[in-house]
């Protein structure tokens, strides 16, 4: 594989982190008190700057309360839809951007 390939995919994988963490409502300060970690700990994960092992991908989803199984089947998905050049499930692919997403997810748990 590409560095260029493998930059894309690795990607992918970041926004499904990301994604994981908003669907649960938490910030990055809350997750990494969850960890035990420092918030910068969960930043550099998400942007990339840290890679994840295994332990740390179960640590993160379990604290987050993502299902392992799920996450990874999805993230499958995304990773062939990347070679086919298919649009990712990532709710804010289409214009839109993670920010606002989490701030709709915050206004629908308020309700």
């Amino acid at each position: 594989m590409n560095k260029k390939s493998h930059k894309a995919r690795y990607s992918v994988f970041l926004e499904h982190l990301k994604m994981a963490r908003y669907n649960s409502g938490l910030s990055q300060v809350v997750l990494s008190e969850k960890l035990k970690e420092p918030q910068t700990f969960v930043s550099k994960c998400e942007r990339g700057e840290r890679r994840m092992d295994v332990i740390d991908l179960l640590s993160y989803l379990a604290a987050v309360k993502a299902d392992p199984v799920k996450f990874i089947d999805q993230l499958t998905i995304d990773l062939k839809n990347l070679e086919s050049r298919k649009p990712l499930s990532a709710p804010w692919q289409e214009g839109g951007s993670p920010v606002v997403y989490m701030k709709a997810i915050a206004k629908r748990k308020q309700k």
